[in-house]
Parts: C-alpha cells; structure tokens; sequence
C-alpha cells in the first residue's frame, strides 16, 4: 500500500509511527502550519517483480501453490514460457518452447546470445545447464536425445561444466538407509502385463527396517522409469504414520493429473501425489492400481 501526501512546500519536523493491535498510526509534523486531510492519499503498489520466467512448466497450474496464491500477480506481470514439452500451453506473453529438444536446458543454452550472455558459458553456468539436461535425460537415455542435445553437453564440458561432480551428485550421493529402502521396494516391484505400468507398495515396516524416511524414497521412481525400458508410468504407495502416500509419476507426456484424476491429486503432468486415510494398504494399492490403469488405456486408445 502506497500512502502520499502531498506536503505543498511545508517543511516536515518529525515523522514517526506506532503501531497498536490492528491500528497503524501515521504521525506528520510540520515545522510551521497544518497538513490537511485532504493532502493524504492512498493507493495500491506496483509488484516488486516485473518479470516472471518459467521454466519447464507446461501450464500455469503446474506451477501449483506459487501460481494458485498469487494469480494477480501472474495476470498483471508479462511471462517468459521456457518449455520443450509438446502439451505446454503457450501462457506467456513470450514462449521460448522447442518441441524438439531434449531439456529445458536446451532451450535456455540456444536463448543465451538473446539474454546477453557470452559463448562459452561461465564454469558455473555450463555446470547448472548439464545438471539440467543429465536431469531431464537421466543421463542420455532418454528417447528424446539428439544430436543436438549431445552436442550442446559437449559445448558445456568444454566451458568447464563439472560433469563428474553433476552425475555424483545426482545419481552417487545416496545414504545407506535409502539404499536399504530402494532394495526392499524394488523387492516389491510389480508390473502390468504389458510392462507399461509399473508399482510398488511400501509398508510402515520397511522405512522402520531401513530406518528410512519419505525423502529417502522419490529416487526409487526415476530409477523404475530409467531402467525399465516399457515403462511409461510408476506409482509408489508408502504407508507411513497412519496414512498412505501415493506418488504416481509419468514419462513420455502422459498427463499424470489425468491419470490420477479418480483421486485428489496434486502436481503437474509429470507428477501428481495425494493421501489416503482410513484404508489398509493392499486395498489401496488394488483401487489406486486399477484406476491408473483405466485411465492409461483410455488416454492411449
């Protein structure tokens, strides 16, 4: 809130404030004079951003609590849209989306002459575009790797991007009990009869066994979507202190929402998640398991 007064040449002597309960009191005091009522105006103020950019989100509401609490803020503010997803929206007042490569990284390395950048990248720049592009191609093998992608790692390691230090850090730096955690959920690994989806449910137990907790475990769906080459969606259930989590995660653009959209799932179209209370896991499990089904072999009729 922005309050003005227009003091019309009279000298200001103090300016102080207090502040009781709910009631703000403003104190003005001339050297000479009286400032009138009607000098004092209020109005709202201009956002202290003016610019947002997104980055590998497909729709505004993949964005989830930063969008959903501020949409004045996105209405009134322009947008520069980074994306290589074919199911983004094109939101932006700018959209940078090229269906074409692998990550968003990829996008962002072609948009560097445009922000000013120099070519090579910074040491650290290279570093955090390859982080990117090993991410979203878990680490090349991703189907839609080119040779384009492969030669802009290139370009990066060359700039001095610490490839060793990105794969130890995203692939090698995991503790003893979520490895124990990832051995006992992939024990209960299962998969549809066509091996498209895949699942696995975690009792209370297991995390006590492995002396694991819930961060120890998203790691486990990246590695089922990596390894297993039909695998198009993963779903985790975990029971922990009462209540089931469920993680479903998509690959290859399948909405994951949608797939979930028989529960009250949050997320985006790569990932979506949700509670369930009341229900012993294997019930869960058959109703969660059933449902994604149905909804995988309607979206890809």
């Amino acid at each position: 809130l922005l309050i003005a007064v227009s003091l019309g040449g009279i000298a200001l002597e103090q300016f102080s404030y207090d502040l009781r309960g709910d009631v703000l009191t403003v104190f003005l005091t001339p050297k000479a004079g009286m400032i009138p009522p009607s000098a004092v105006s209020a109005k709202a103020s201009d956002f202290r951003y003016d610019l947002i950019i997104t980055v590998n989100a497909a729709d505004l509401a993949s964005l989830g609590g930063t969008y959903a609490h501020h949409r004045e803020f996105f209405a009134r503010t322009p947008v520069v849209n980074l994306d290589c997803q074919p199911a983004n929206e094109h939101y932006g007042q700018i959209n940078a989306v090229d269906l074409t490569a692998a990550a968003a990284s990829e996008v962002t390395y072609d948009l560097l002459p445009a922000f000013g950048a120099p070519l090579p990248p910074s040491r650290e720049l290279a570093t955090a575009l390859l982080s990117g592009i090993i991410d979203a191609t878990r680490s090349f093998r991703s189907v839609r790797v080119t040779a384009k992608t492969l030669g802009i790692a290139s370009a990066l390691v060359d700039a001095g991007a610490n490839r060793e230090g990105i794969v130890r850090a995203l692939f090698q730096s995991h503790s003893m009990a979520a490895l124990k955690l990832w051995g006992r959920t992939l024990a209960r690994l299962r998969a549809s009869a066509d091996g498209r989806l895949v699942w696995a449910a975690v009792p209370q137990g297991d995390f006590l066994e492995a002396e694991a907790t819930l961060d120890d475990l998203p790691g486990v769906t990246d590695a089922l979507l990596g390894y297993l080459p039909n695998a198009e969606v993963a779903v985790l259930l975990a029971e922990r202190n009462g209540e089931i989590i469920v993680r479903l995660t998509s690959l290859r653009h399948l909405p994951a929402l949608q797939l979930a959209r028989q529960f009250p799932a949050q997320g985006d179209r790569r990932s979506a998640s949700w509670r369930v209370t009341g229900q012993p896991l294997p019930e869960t499990e058959r109703h969660v398991v059933a449902a994604v089904q149905a909804a995988l072999a309607e979206l890809t009729r």
